[in-house]
């Protein structure tokens, strides 16, 4: 759904001409108004690809793979957090390189890969290449000449979960 006319403030989103229960895909990490009830995030149309990262980011405690590197977090999102540590959903942590998915789709392909991996090998730590451009985001400290794009993705998984799910970029 594209809105005819949305205002943003400090991540508060409306959506004019949307009504609730409406199929959306929006930003994790804002809250959302669809006609006129607020919620973090937003149901997916069943079977896409951001219905299935949703669905395996909340079978694991701490899972953050989609709220903060999906596509549907903005590279304004990427880039404060490469600034200033604030994360989608508002939570400061530390500075750091800070990187969103092209895609539901490409990010839906690099979970299966880490899942294969992770199932074969038993490492929590996984870096895949994924041989074509799947990621984009800014260097920590941001600035000029921060941005980046990426075919490298990183995987952690903890207790046999996939915790989190990044592309990953360096100077």
């Amino acid at each position: 759904v594209v809105p005819e006319s949305g205002i943003v403030l400090g991540g508060l989103q409306t959506y004019y001409g949307v009504k609730e229960g409406d199929y959306v895909k929006a930003s994790f990490g804002g809250l959302m108004m669809v006609g006129g009830v607020f919620g973090s995030g937003a149901r997916y149309s069943p079977g896409s690809s951001a219905a299935q990262l949703a669905e395996l980011e909340s079978q694991a405690p701490g899972a953050h793979f989609l709220s903060r590197h999906g596509a549907g977090t903005t590279l304004s999102f990427q880039y404060r957090r490469a600034i200033s540590g604030m994360t989608p959903e508002g939570e400061v942590l530390n500075m750091e390189n800070s990187t969103r998915f092209l895609s539901d789709e490409l990010q839906l392909e690099a979970v299966k890969l880490a899942q294969t991996e992770f199932t074969k090998t038993g490492k929590t730590s996984i870096i895949l290449d994924m041989k074509k451009s799947i990621g984009e985001g800014f260097l920590k400290g941001g600035g000029n000449g921060s941005y980046r794009t990426t075919s490298t993705v990183q995987a952690y998984f903890k207790d046999g979960n996939l915790i989190t799910l990044f592309p990953k970029i360096g100077r």
